[in-house]
């Protein structure tokens, strides 16, 4: 009757050993995947959290901005800053000029299409609302 004892304790610590393993194991699985669901403005490269003076790091040029576009767009600096915020973002330096393909103003919006020179000739949208001058920026598919 002793050996049968020890035989159930000893499965039931085995058991609750295999349990804690599981739980750790699920319990690193998600914070992985929370960590893949950060916006990209949150994660940290070497250690060192995102700021605006790494866009230092690399140029891009702005071509074929027409004067239409220079009058609706109250502060090229800031602009051109968003861009190249996006850019840098969304791990695009490979390009080191954007050529303004089109652009379009409707009603209080200006949509403007960009291609960049990389290698993957990337198309980006950007939109302007005209009166809050706040800029969108995406990548098209």
């Amino acid at each position: 009757m002793n050996k049968r004892k020890i035989i159930m304790v000893i499965l039931m610590l085995l058991i609750l050993i295999v349990i804690i393993c599981i739980a750790i194991y699920l319990q690193k699985i998600n914070k992985t995947k929370e960590e893949e669901n950060l916006p990209i403005e949150e994660l940290n490269e070497g250690g060192e959290p995102y700021n605006d003076a790494q866009l230092d790091n690399f140029d891009i040029k702005i071509e074929g901005m027409k004067s239409e576009i220079k009058k609706e767009i109250k502060n090229m600096n800031t602009f051109e800053l968003e861009f190249k915020k996006f850019i840098y973002l969304n791990g695009l330096v490979d390009a080191d000029v954007a050529t303004i393909t089109s652009y379009d103003i409707n009603d209080n919006e200006l949509t403007i299409k960009f291609q960049l020179n990389n290698p993957n000739r990337t198309q980006i949208t950007g939109i302007v609302d005209l009166s809050e001058q706040e800029y969108k920026f995406s990548e098209e598919a």
